[in-house]
């Protein structure tokens, strides 16, 4: 979960990385964002979903973290 934060660190150069630290830790983020970036659209699929029956519905944890806590939504990544 905290890959975005580390290529964050090291993009902005507060962390030094040798080339291939730097690849692992992008091919890393690469496969959280992916898992994200799914759930996130299975969640649209849910609320649209549930609002089409009329349910209230609350989303927390991972999804609602990322989008509101975070500068960015890629430095928190979950599934």
């Amino acid at each position: 979960r905290v890959t975005g934060l580390l290529v964050d660190a090291i993009a902005s150069g507060a962390l030094p990385t040798t080339p291939a630290q730097l690849e692992e830790a992008t091919q890393s983020h690469l496969a959280s964002m992916v898992t994200s970036l799914r759930l996130d659209q299975r969640l649209l699929v849910a609320s649209a979903a549930l609002d089409n029956a009329g349910v209230t519905y609350r989303v927390l944890k991972g999804p609602a973290i990322a989008h509101l806590s975070y500068p960015h939504p890629a430095l928190r990544s979950y599934g």
